[in-house]
């Protein structure tokens, strides 16, 4: 025997229970999801963005020299 419970819902819990399997499936797919970047690091990818913007790449080649690596 099948029985129905009728709760009513409003929008706001539809909303709510929304956001909430949104954010649950942003953690289960990226576990560093809603992590701050540290100071130093935000600073080098402004910097790195910075140099790309203004045309100031390093190439692959030229990293791997630096390195050791060709």
């Amino acid at each position: 025997m099948n029985k129905s419970i009728n709760i009513p819902v409003n929008a706001a819990d539809c909303i709510d229970l929304k956001q909430l399997i949104i954010e649950s499936l942003q953690e289960f797919f990226d576990p560093d999801f809603g992590l701050e970047l540290r100071r130093e690091i935000k600073s080098a990818l402004k910097k790195s963005l910075d140099g790309q913007a203004k045309g100031k790449l390093v190439g692959l080649d030229e990293i791997k020299r630096q390195f050791g690596l060709s």
